[in-house]
């Protein structure tokens, strides 16, 4: 017996195909179920009264491509005015589609590109400020790398380094500016002299007659009067480090009797930024050797406490009167063992 098919209104089966083939503002359609619900029939009745009309069948495919879909519009609001940017910056923002709300920030707004990552900014602060890679990392937070990745991502000619020197420890750049007033008071024609007095003896000690290469760092020129400001040439001498008389400083730079010469050099050298007074101060290889230890077992005694001395730079000294009586109580120890 063949099945008495449903037969449903004229009218309705028009409102079916308006409803199938018409699109919902938000640019998708109503599939057969939805519109079976809202109708009160059955999904089945739906497919044949379209069949009927002679419409084409979406496929599953077909209904949900490019985006689209077959279920109703859960958010109206994205036909409203757009909200504006959470940042502040006064412009609407877009519809996210796969969420189906607006979204709270505009791309690169809630999280701005970092500085180093903007072309002009890195090429100024590199080229025209001649700042180094270092110091561009240390302000923006980042590690070295980064900052040359990004140079050489935008093109930016990288500097070699002494060239990157250049300039940037004169004056009050220097680790050793005091000021800009020299220790002794020379005549500002002074190097200009020195050069000319080197020259007119030949580069040789007037005292010890040794002879000595031109930019040797061990020839001087000595004020026979004392006087630095009195740059006659009559007054004015060639001598070696050896022969120069400094008195005291004499005996402390004279490296070719004493083999601590530098490490004194630095106290007497450094005394007056760091209150470091030679008499006051031994070095720590002077020290290691009147106990028979190591200059580091001195420095982790400084470090320890039980010896009282201070931190120059990179070299650690003890003070003389603390470890004069340390030394009687670490010869008592020893011979007891």
């Amino acid at each position: 017996m063949p099945r008495t098919m449903f037969r449903i209104p004229d009218t309705m089966r028009a409102e079916i195909v308006r409803q199938y083939t018409t699109p919902l503002p938000d640019g998708t359609w109503k599939g057969s179920k939805l519109i079976g619900s809202d109708l009160g029939i059955s999904n089945t009745t739906v497919l044949n009264a379209l069949r009927s009309e002679g419409i084409s069948i979406r496929s599953a495919k077909e209904a949900h491509a490019h985006g689209k879909r077959c279920g109703p519009i859960k958010h109206a609001e994205q036909f409203d005015a757009p909200p504006m940017c959470m940042c502040g910056c006064g412009d609407p923002v877009y519809w996210r589609g796969n969420v189906q709300k607006w979204a709270r920030y505009l791309p690169n707004h809630r999280y701005p590109d970092a500085l180093y990552k903007i072309e002009t900014w890195l090429r100024e602060q590199y080229m025209t400020l001649q700042r180094s890679a270092p110091e561009i990392a240390a302000e923006c937070g980042v590690n070295n790398t980064t900052i040359v990745r990004c140079l050489e991502g935008f093109g930016i000619p990288r500097r070699d380094a002494s060239t990157s020197k250049i300039g940037r420890f004169l004056g009050s750049k220097n680790p050793a500016w005091k000021g800009g007033i020299a220790k002794w008071s020379y005549a500002p024609e002074w190097k200009r002299m020195a050069r000319f007095i080197r020259k007119r003896d030949d580069y040789t000690c007037q005292e010890c007659k040794t002879t000595f290469p031109k930019q040797s760092r061990y020839l001087h020129v000595h004020h026979i009067d004392g006087d630095k400001t009195n740059n006659d040439p009559q007054n004015l001498v060639t001598m070696c480090a050896k022969c120069h008389p400094r008195g005291k400083r004499k005996e402390q730079f004279n490296h070719l009797k004493d083999p601590h010469w530098r490490t004194k050099w630095l106290i007497s050298r450094k005394g007056e930024t760091f209150g470091i007074d030679a008499d006051m101060y031994l070095t720590t290889v002077e020290a290691g050797q009147r106990i028979s230890v190591g200059p580091a077992t001195i420095a982790d005694m400084i470090k320890s406490g039980r010896l009282a001395g201070k931190k120059v730079g990179w070299y650690w000294y003890a003070e003389r009167q603390s470890f004069d009586a340390f030394v009687l109580t670490y010869k008592r120890r020893a011979k007891v063992k």
